[in-house]
Protein backbone atom coordinates (compact mmCIF):
# COMPACT_ATOMS: atom_id res chain seq x y z
CA UNK A 1 0.00 0.00 0.00
CA UNK A 2 0.98 3.88 -0.09
CA UNK A 3 0.09 6.35 2.52
CA UNK A 4 1.85 8.01 5.79
CA UNK A 5 3.60 5.90 8.22
CA UNK A 6 5.85 6.77 11.31
CA UNK A 7 7.85 5.04 13.74
CA UNK A 8 8.49 5.75 17.46
CA UNK A 9 11.90 4.37 18.65
CA UNK A 10 11.34 4.77 21.79
CA UNK A 11 8.32 2.11 21.91
CA UNK A 12 9.62 0.45 18.85
CA UNK A 13 6.17 0.69 16.95
CA UNK A 14 5.39 1.71 13.77
CA UNK A 15 2.12 3.29 12.60
CA UNK A 16 -0.19 5.34 10.71
CA UNK A 17 -2.85 4.99 7.88
CA UNK A 18 -0.42 2.76 5.68
CA UNK A 19 0.21 0.40 8.85
CA UNK A 20 -3.42 0.01 9.08
CA UNK A 21 -4.20 -0.47 5.58
CA UNK A 22 -1.11 -2.89 5.04
CA UNK A 23 -2.31 -4.81 8.49
CA UNK A 24 -6.20 -4.74 6.72
CA UNK A 25 -5.16 -6.31 3.54
CA UNK A 26 -2.99 -9.03 4.97
CA UNK A 27 -5.67 -10.17 7.41
CA UNK A 28 -8.92 -9.94 5.49
CA UNK A 29 -7.99 -9.77 1.59
CA UNK A 30 -5.24 -11.49 0.72
CA UNK A 31 -6.94 -15.03 2.31
CA UNK A 32 -3.55 -17.01 1.11
CA UNK A 33 0.07 -16.89 2.07
CA UNK A 34 1.12 -14.10 -0.35
CA UNK A 35 2.02 -10.60 0.01
CA UNK A 36 -0.59 -8.96 -2.26
CA UNK A 37 -0.13 -5.46 -3.57
CA UNK A 38 -2.99 -2.87 -2.62
CA UNK A 39 -5.53 -2.91 -5.33
CA UNK A 40 -5.63 0.63 -5.20
CA UNK A 41 -2.70 0.69 -6.57
CA UNK A 42 -2.01 -2.30 -8.33
CA UNK A 43 -2.97 -0.87 -11.69
CA UNK A 44 -1.26 2.33 -11.14
CA UNK A 45 2.16 0.20 -10.35
CA UNK A 46 1.41 -1.71 -13.82
CA UNK A 47 0.35 0.97 -16.04
CA UNK A 48 4.15 2.50 -14.40
CA UNK A 49 6.24 -0.57 -15.89
CA UNK A 50 4.78 -0.35 -19.07
CA UNK A 51 4.83 3.43 -19.35
CA UNK A 52 8.91 3.04 -18.14
CA UNK A 53 9.78 -0.86 -19.21
CA UNK A 54 7.63 -1.43 -21.89
CA UNK A 55 5.69 -4.44 -19.70
CA UNK A 56 4.39 -4.59 -16.41
CA UNK A 57 7.01 -7.46 -16.16
CA UNK A 58 9.94 -6.43 -14.62
CA UNK A 59 12.97 -8.87 -13.98
CA UNK A 60 9.99 -11.62 -15.21
CA UNK A 61 7.07 -11.46 -13.49
CA UNK A 62 8.13 -10.39 -9.98
CA UNK A 63 4.62 -8.97 -9.93
CA UNK A 64 1.85 -11.79 -10.43
CA UNK A 65 -1.86 -11.57 -11.03
CA UNK A 66 -4.17 -14.15 -9.65
CA UNK A 67 -7.24 -15.75 -10.07
CA UNK A 68 -8.78 -13.75 -7.72
CA UNK A 69 -7.46 -10.26 -9.44
CA UNK A 70 -5.33 -9.48 -6.87
CA UNK A 71 -1.82 -8.53 -7.41
CA UNK A 72 0.97 -10.28 -5.25
CA UNK A 73 4.69 -10.28 -4.80
CA UNK A 74 6.04 -13.66 -6.57
CA UNK A 75 8.27 -14.35 -4.40
CA UNK A 76 9.81 -17.60 -5.89
CA UNK A 77 10.37 -15.07 -9.18
CA UNK A 78 13.99 -16.06 -9.35
CA UNK A 79 13.20 -19.95 -8.77
CA UNK A 80 11.30 -19.88 -12.15
CA UNK A 81 13.88 -18.12 -13.70
CA UNK A 82 16.17 -20.99 -13.04
CA UNK A 83 18.31 -19.12 -10.45
CA UNK A 84 19.35 -21.03 -6.78
CA UNK A 85 17.93 -24.32 -8.72
CA UNK A 86 19.71 -26.81 -6.08
CA UNK A 87 18.53 -25.11 -2.81
CA UNK A 88 14.97 -23.90 -4.34
CA UNK A 89 14.05 -27.92 -5.40
CA UNK A 90 14.87 -28.69 -1.56
CA UNK A 91 12.62 -25.87 -0.60
CA UNK A 92 10.00 -26.95 -2.63
CA UNK A 93 10.05 -30.48 -1.99
CA UNK A 94 9.78 -29.47 1.72
CA UNK A 95 7.06 -27.35 1.41
CA UNK A 96 4.79 -29.60 -0.78
CA UNK A 97 5.29 -32.67 2.23
CA UNK A 98 4.71 -30.02 4.52
CA UNK A 99 1.25 -29.29 2.25
CA UNK A 100 0.25 -32.51 2.30
CA UNK A 101 1.20 -33.27 5.83
CA UNK A 102 -1.01 -30.15 7.05
CA UNK A 103 -4.16 -30.96 4.45
CA UNK A 104 -4.24 -34.63 6.01
CA UNK A 105 -4.69 -33.03 9.26
CA UNK A 106 -8.10 -33.08 11.59
CA UNK A 107 -9.16 -29.57 12.82
CA UNK A 108 -11.76 -28.27 15.12
CA UNK A 109 -14.51 -27.01 12.93
CA UNK A 110 -15.11 -27.79 9.29
CA UNK A 111 -15.06 -24.20 8.85
CA UNK A 112 -11.27 -23.91 9.77
CA UNK A 113 -10.17 -27.20 7.99
CA UNK A 114 -12.18 -25.65 5.13
CA UNK A 115 -9.64 -22.31 5.27
CA UNK A 116 -6.73 -23.59 5.96
CA UNK A 117 -6.80 -26.14 3.56
CA UNK A 118 -7.90 -23.50 0.87
CA UNK A 119 -4.06 -22.02 1.56
CA UNK A 120 -2.16 -24.97 1.67
CA UNK A 121 -4.10 -25.89 -1.76
CA UNK A 122 -3.02 -22.37 -2.92
CA UNK A 123 0.76 -22.57 -1.64
CA UNK A 124 0.95 -26.12 -3.34
CA UNK A 125 -0.04 -25.21 -6.86
CA UNK A 126 1.91 -21.45 -6.42
CA UNK A 127 4.47 -23.79 -5.42
CA UNK A 128 4.14 -25.97 -8.81
CA UNK A 129 3.49 -23.01 -10.64
CA UNK A 130 6.08 -21.20 -10.02
CA UNK A 131 8.94 -24.23 -11.26
CA UNK A 132 11.42 -23.56 -13.67
CA UNK A 133 10.28 -22.70 -17.17
CA UNK A 134 13.12 -24.95 -18.57
CA UNK A 135 12.81 -27.33 -16.03
CA UNK A 136 15.56 -30.19 -16.64
CA UNK A 137 14.95 -32.10 -13.98
CA UNK A 138 13.10 -35.73 -14.25
CA UNK A 139 9.45 -35.68 -11.97
CA UNK A 140 8.78 -38.75 -10.21
CA UNK A 141 5.30 -39.06 -9.68
CA UNK A 142 2.83 -36.57 -9.98
CA UNK A 143 2.64 -33.71 -7.55
CA UNK A 144 -0.38 -32.09 -8.16
CA UNK A 145 -3.07 -34.44 -7.22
Amino acid sequence: TFDDIYYDPDHNIWFGPAMNRAYYLESKVAKYPRVIIDPRFADKLAEYNNKKYGSWEINGSILKKDEDGLYYIHYLNSYQLGFNRIENLDLEDNVLSLCRAELLKNRVTPELRKSINEKYEWLKKYILDSRPYDDLFIEFGNESN
